[in-house]
């Protein structure tokens, strides 16, 4: 194989690669599915990519591998292959993936870093039409049965936006909009997505004839680009208009023509009365990959914040956590150790649960007794 003899001359190639991609595809979408793509290695007939994402890995490799190919091909004619692994901690993996037209079999030990990604369907099935087989409603993405209203813990930090949720799922069963759109945001781990669970769980059961999508950003962008390549864009946005809840979390990762998409779309819902809810890690004001336009929609729904956590409400939330795995494993949690944790973990929620869970498992498979010492040593570990 014709390779550079040199990280620097691979560099140079990768460079050539990326611009002949960016030219071919456009803008956004080389941004979207090429930008975050490093090289690794070029080993005999195999190009080694990495992702950052195990959804961008099997979107790249299920979609856009050949026209890669090509265009390495047409500096270095011997390669046959490329493969594209997740990237963790800023490095790949070191397994290489199967060829995408040989697809590893189940029972194989050295399988891809990456999921499969099923091959998309003419038209996407997200939403739920009366005769639907209860469950597909929610299939967009995927809905954690745990993330409902009962499971929330509620404090000064979040009641407003636990509030203004369960009025939605309740205004949505009842075929009225109180609020529209709704755009719930926070920094990480703070319960946006446990919200959005929620009202797609209770209007669910409420009513099973509802249709509700909920997607993140990325498999909204999927599903957009998808029907853009199977020439069904117009399905594709009828379909979304035909929902009665629309449900986007991580918002600051749409991006590019799916981007736009989304505003056309949340302007038809806005404007046929249908309920839309987002969220985000800022405020829309600040993101600013969506268009000006698009923003002042947003803002000008009800824009709802959720701050950090004090003290009583992380106290609340590890005591929720030790009464569960009391319930579950029948361990004691006593309350210097509740104490301890909702002092010691101030960043957010999941680390909370985390910090918890450490216990949890030291207790089950050492034995050790759930104590205050034990709570610090694993959490400084």
């Amino acid at each position: 194989m014709a390779t550079s003899d040199s990280s620097e001359g691979q560099r140079e190639l990768w460079n050539r690669v990326r611009a002949r991609l960016k030219a071919g595809v456009g803008e956004d979408v080389f941004t979207s599915w090429f930008a975050r793509l490093e090289l690794e290695e070029m080993l005999e007939d195999v190009v080694h990519l990495s992702a950052p994402t195990r959804f961008l890995c099997s979107w790249v490799q299920s979609n856009y591998a050949d026209r890669i190919l090509e265009a390495f091909r047409l500096d270095t004619e011997e390669v046959a292959r490329i493969q594209i692994t997740l990237r963790v901690n800023g490095q790949a993996r070191p397994r290489l993936a199967q060829p995408a037209a040989e697809p590893a079999s189940p029972s194989q030990t050295a399988a891809p870093a990456v999921a499969a990604t099923p091959t998309p369907v003419s038209q996407p099935r997200l939403v739920r039409d009366n005769s639907a087989a209860k469950g597909d409603a929610l299939a967009g993405s995927a809905i954690d049965p745990r993330m409902t209203f009962d499971s929330f813990v509620g404090g000064s930090a979040n009641e407003m936006a636990l509030g203004v949720a369960r009025q939605i799922a309740q205004a949505v069963t009842n075929n009225t909009v109180s609020f529209n759109p709704v755009y719930i945001h926070s920094t990480v781990g703070l319960g946006k997505s446990h919200l959005l669970n929620a009202i797609a769980h209770q209007v669910q059961q409420a009513d099973p004839t509802k249709n509700i999508v909920y997607l993140t950003a990325d498999h909204f962008m999927y599903h957009f680009i998808a029907a853009v390549q199977r020439q069904s864009a117009l399905g594709f946005k009828d379909w979304l208009r035909r929902v009665d809840l629309l449900l986007i979390d991580d918002m600051q990762f749409l991006q590019g023509k799916s981007a736009t998409e989304f505003g056309h779309t949340l302007g038809t819902l806005l404007t046929g009365a249908k309920q839309v809810v987002v969220a985000g890690d800022a405020p829309p004001r600040d993101l600013e990959m969506l268009d000006e336009r698009i923003r002042s929609r947003l803002s000008g729904g009800l824009v709802v914040p959720i701050s950090g956590f004090d003290l009583d409400l992380r106290k609340a939330i590890v005591q929720r956590r030790a009464e569960q795995s009391a319930t579950r494993y029948g361990m004691h949690f006593p309350a210097p150790v509740i104490d301890y944790i909702a002092r010691a973990v101030v960043s957010h929620g999941r680390d909370l649960d985390g910090a918890v869970n450490r216990l949890v498992a030291a207790n089950q498979l050492t034995g050790e007794l759930i104590t205050v010492p034990l709570a610090e040593k694993r959490w400084a570990t």
